[in-house]
């Protein structure tokens, strides 16, 4: 009688540990999902798929080879599934945070101040707001702002490392592209992780300076509604330990989830290639130099002209 208990005993603490897990698990999913809606991260990828129409209607127009940009577009826009999108992002948020750091952060998203931010960074974005950002920029060459403004947002950007998470990110998905690449060359062809790696690196540094730029420029005209003192009080936020670890996690989620992307539509532009060549030998020249000539900055933001802000 005694072995029944203890058996029982032991059987009941066994079921309440799994049930409990599984109690914080749904907790901890129910969490991420109000992050991702509050943060308007959901709303930010859905734009993608129009975020590629804008620009690829750009590169057409000056394209030698306007019907291979489009099936580029088609085929980027075709691969990126939005449900697998937030699938992986889920799943690398659930896996990467804890319920207090979460309920931390949701509680800051849900003041006034980070939804009129979030609100303003979210139409700032969307695609057909570009010519106003190049006006509003232009305009600004005319009616510099204030000292004070100039300092508060080179602040924002140092302080959120925008342009650190976005150089990262595009390094990741460089990494990935050129992996892909790499593997269609030749056996004698091909170059070690260490040449990829020291191209990718000699290439940074270009990468960020550029970034830099764009993001302090679009950062005037995203935050034009936002007053000083409000943005003071946001670059607070993201200086304490709860908006650094967003910064450092949110960053590497994003990058791991558009490094997927990329690494798919890259096998098939690959594919799609190797189908408009006629002679084999010509392919081959053809991917050597893109592989040499890939790590350029301009050919990468080219391919991967999507708004990361």
């Amino acid at each position: 009688m005694k072995i029944f208990f203890k058996l029982t005993f032991l059987l009941t603490i066994c079921l309440s540990l799994n049930f409990t897990s599984h109690a914080f698990a749904g907790v901890h999913e129910k969490l991420i999902n109000k992050y991702i809606e509050l943060s308007g991260l959901d709303q930010m990828l859905s734009t993608f798929p129009d975020q590629i129409d804008a620009m690829f209607s750009q590169k057409i127009l000056t394209s030698e080879q306007p019907e291979f940009e489009k099936k580029v577009a088609t085929i980027m826009k075709e691969s990126f599934d939005i449900v697998l999108v937030k699938e992986n992002l889920n799943f690398f948020l659930l896996h990467n945070t804890d319920i207090n750091f979460l309920e931390n952060l949701i509680q800051w998203l849900e003041t006034p101040l980070a939804q009129k931010i979030k609100e303003e960074e979210l139409s700032s974005s969307r695609p057909g707001s570009q010519a106003e950002l190049l006006r509003y920029i232009a305009d600004l060459q005319t009616r510099p702002p204030s000292q004070d403004r100039i300092a508060i947002i080179q602040e924002i950007e140092k302080t959120t490392k925008l342009s650190e998470l976005s150089t990262n990110i595009t390094v990741e998905i460089m990494r990935g592209m050129f992996e892909s690449f790499n593997l269609t060359l030749p056996e004698d062809k091909q170059k070690t992780m260490g040449d990829i790696e020291e191209e990718i690196q000699k290439y940074k540094p270009v990468i960020q300076n550029s970034l830099r730029q764009q993001m302090i420029l679009s950062s005037f005209y995203s935050y034009r509604n936002i007053s000083n003192e409000e943005l003071i009080k946001y670059i607070e936020f993201y200086k304490s330990h709860t908006g650094k670890t967003e910064i450092n996690v949110v960053g590497n989620a994003i990058a791991n989830v558009l490094k997927q992307w990329f690494v798919d539509v890259t096998e098939k532009i690959i594919i799609l290639e190797k189908e408009g060549s006629e002679n084999k030998e010509i392919r081959k020249q053809q991917r050597q130099g893109d592989l040499q000539d890939f790590a350029s900055f301009e050919k990468c933001r080219l391919m991967m002209g999507l708004n990361f802000s």
